[in-house]
């Protein structure tokens, strides 16, 4: 038994796997058992790569986002003209960007210099009604702080943009304690110490101005608004080569707009106080008058008589410049003209101040012109027009033959007449000058007036002659022939019997 048992139990083990293998039973427990050896296997192999691949299909997605799909359809966008503008837009957009930060305040001292254009160079005073230097110092100040801006606003900030509006456009900007900002410091320059401000152009005590009727000229009405009256000393070439501008902002800086403006109302006010004063005076008169008050020679004189021309920013080649000298006159007197205009759009003075002030700066002129002796400007109510009645009535009668000859008509030069007045056969009594015949005529006779020993001979030798003895002018009858026995003149104005 024992025996047998060792045996039994020497079996080898390939025969225990051999029985194993033919029990049935055995068999299906082996199978069992695997199945759940390889699913815990799998199970656990399958974890772990699950984790894996969920983190992998996240880095595809994020990859994905990158990545351009290789299946889209290819497009040839660039070329070579484009592109090259292109590159350059994008080098000027650095550049200027480097130059805003450069030389732009911050918001802060952006808008102190606003509060306080009067103490400017008066040259940069148009400037601040313009929109790139708000805009530059709200970039200036978001770079300061190492805050984005939204560059989308940047096309739209001109139109968001109002002249005056203190507060900042830009959102970022609204959003910052600006009391908080320090104030930028200024760029030094030579010429810093040498600019003239808004508030010293025209002072009334630097250019002995007053208010009396008896000093000339008088008190120069000022312009409030600084910003105005820079333009009326910007002459249009300090302008001209600003690309950058617009055509509207250039026409708001220089001051041919308010010259346009100006001349008109001069030439109407002016016409309004000459008519009102000389109510006698007809149209030709007027014309005439009104021009020697507005001629460019007259308000080059009322220009510098204030001092206007030294202000006047221009880049205009001076020297060695004829064109420019024969022009100056004109020049100078555009100034005066925008300075009216500047008067009328400023608002401050109604146009009745305004036209008092041009009658007072005029009244000299008026004054030499109605001094004068030909008679253009003389009242046509000082005139006497019973003149030739009253000269008639101290020495005519038919046969002394008074009449009135036209000796000189009005030429290109001369727009005078002259009229003689003559006796008998042509002996000259007198001499009238004036802007018609009619009048000329009056003067004529006035000038015989005047002569008291001319009115003495012929008023003696008119009192000779019986009256009955000459009934028709130089002793003529309508037949044209003489008769004996009536009174005429010989040649040298001397009384005959004929």
């Amino acid at each position: 038994m024992g025996s047998a048992k060792k045996v039994k139990s020497k079996r080898s083990h390939h025969e225990i796997d051999a029985d194993e293998n033919n029990d049935p039973s055995i068999k299906k427990h082996k199978r069992h058992s695997n199945k759940k050896e390889k699913s815990s296997k799998h199970k656990t192999k399958k974890s772990s790569h699950s984790k894996k691949e969920k983190k992998s299909k996240k880095s595809r997605k994020s990859d994905d986002k990158d990545k351009i799909n290789e299946d889209e359809p290819f497009v040839g966008f660039y070329q070579y003209s484009k592109t090259i503008e292109l590159e350059h837009a994008v080098a000027k957009f650095v550049e200027a960007y480097k130059v805003i930060v450069d030389l732009s305040p911050n918001f802060k001292t952006f808008s102190l210099n606003e509060m306080n254009q009067g103490k400017i160079d008066f040259q940069l005073v148009p400037s601040f009604s313009r929109y790139q230097l708000k805009f530059a110092s709200e970039l200036k100040t978001l770079h300061e702080l190492n805050k984005a801006v939204d560059l989308s606003k940047i096309e739209t900030y001109e139109e968001k943009y109002t002249k005056g509006n203190k507060q900042p456009i830009l959102e970022e900007v609204k959003d910052i304690d600006l009391d908080s900002l320090p104030l930028s410091k200024p760029i030094s320059s030579a010429d810093s110490q040498n600019i003239t401000t808004s508030a010293e152009i025209l002072l009334d005590e630097e250019n002995g101005l007053n208010s009396s009727d008896e000093v000339w000229p008088p008190k120069l009405l000022p312009i409030n608004d600084l910003a105005l009256k820079s333009r009326v000393f910007t002459h249009k070439s300090m302008v001209n080569n600003k690309l950058f501008l617009s055509d509207k902002q250039m026409m708001n800086t220089h001051n041919e707009r308010l010259e346009f403006l100006g001349d008109s109302v001069l030439n109407t006010l002016t016409t309004m106080f000459i008519y009102k004063m000389f109510p006698s005076y007809d149209e030709g008169q007027l014309t005439k008058l009104r021009i020697a008050l507005v001629n460019n020679q007259k308000l080059k004189e009322y220009a510098e008589a204030y001092g206007m021309e030294k202000f006047l920013s221009s880049s205009i080649n001076h020297e060695n410049d004829k064109k420019y000298y024969g022009g100056k006159q004109k020049v100078t007197a555009d100034i005066f003209e925008a300075y009216i205009g500047a008067l009328v759009q400023d608002k401050t003075h109604t146009l009745d101040e305004i036209q008092e002030w041009l009658k007072r700066i005029a009244m000299p002129t008026i004054k030499n012109s109605l001094k004068s002796n030909d008679g253009l400007f003389k009242e046509n109510d000082d005139f006497d027009v019973n003149a030739k009645r009253r000269l008639y009535s101290l020495i005519g009668y038919a046969a002394l033959n008074l009449h009135y000859e036209v000796i000189k008509r009005p030429t290109a030069g001369d727009p005078l007449t002259t009229v003689a007045c003559k006796v008998g056969e042509g002996i000259t009594l007198g001499l009238g000058s004036a802007k018609n015949t009619k009048l000329a005529g009056i003067k004529a006779a006035e000038n015989v007036l005047s002569k008291k020993d001319v009115i003495e001979k012929y008023a003696n030798q008119r009192a000779a002659i019986p009256r009955t003895e000459s009934s028709f002018k130089d002793g003529d009858n309508k037949t044209g022939e003489k008769i004996k026995g009536s009174i005429g003149f010989g040649a040298n104005g001397e009384l005959r019997l004929l």
